[in-house]
Formats: C-alpha cells, sequence, structure tokens
C-alpha cells in the first residue's frame, strides 16, 4: 500500500523537475499537465495577493509572472518528502532566480506540494511558495 521511500523520493524528485522544467521554458501546456484536472487545485505564491483557486485562476498567475519577467526559474536544493497511496507531498528548500526591468535577482525559497496519483501519474493539488521573511533575525521566532 505504501510507497517505498526510495521509490517517492525518485517520483517528488520528478515531479519537481517537471513543474520546473514547464515553468522555466515557459510552456503552459507542459506545466499544466502538472497540475490536477480532477480536483480543484489550490496555489500560495510569494506575493501578498497570490492565492489562486482552480486552473484558470493558475493560468492567469503563470501569465502574470512571465509578463513581469524576462526569465524565472526555480532549483530545489534541499527535498523531503514522501508517499503512502495515491497521495505524495513534499517539503522543499529553493532558489529562485529570476531577471525582472533588466535585473537579475535570486532569492531563497520554500515550498510544500500535495500531489495525488491520476492515471498513474502525479499531478499537484496543493503549492506553496514563500520567501523567508528578511527582518527576522536567525534564532528568533518573531
Amino acid at each position: 500500500m505504501g510507497t517505498t521511500e526510495d521509490q517517492s523520493s525518485d517520483e517528488i524528485g520528478a515531479l519537481l523537475d517537471r513543474l520546473a522544467r514547464g515553468y522555466t521554458e515557459r510552456d503552459l501546456d507542459a506545466l499544466m499537465e502538472c497540475f490536477s484536472d480532477e480536483v480543484e487545485v489550490t496555489v500560495y505564491g510569494t506575493g501578498a495577493d497570490e492565492r489562486r483557486v482552480g486552473r484558470d485562476a493558475l493560468i492567469e498567475q503563470f501569465h502574470r509572472d512571465w509578463n513581469q519577467s524576462e526569465s524565472a526559474t526555480f532549483s530545489p536544493v534541499w527535498v523531503k518528502g514522501g508517499a503512502r497511496g495515491d497521495v505524495m507531498w513534499c517539503a522543499a528548500d529553493l532558489t529562485l532566480a529570476f531577471r525582472a526591468d533588466g535585473d537579475e535577482v535570486s532569492w531563497s525559497g520554500r515550498s510544500s506540494i500535495v500531489a495525488v496519483r491520476e492515471g498513474g501519474t502525479w499531478r499537484v493539488v496543493h503549492w506553496h511558495i514563500s520567501v523567508p521573511y528578511g527582518g527576522q533575525e536567525l534564532g528568533s521566532s518573531f
């Protein structure tokens, strides 16, 4: 019933690779293949107004990202997750890099994903990407 840790690690890595490749290449069709079309998808982004519910809202967000940047990508630097049955989850530290208005910017980010298996393929049902609050000192909770 469960998935072995090695197997789920490979599957998580493959899903993150598909997400990153679709986003970086601005391939909306490939990117949307990573998301459920059976469950209403929810996504939180780094912006205060970036709460998206449903595939149409997610498509609008990707278009917004791409219209406001010359390039944008994310790369996992640490990933931990697992799977049980047809549900998979992960937490990841990311490097977010983009070029906007001629400026190259790189941020450290965080992400969590919940995915379900649909027709043998893992598809995201919830994705959260955030950037740690820069004004908070290390070792401080507030």
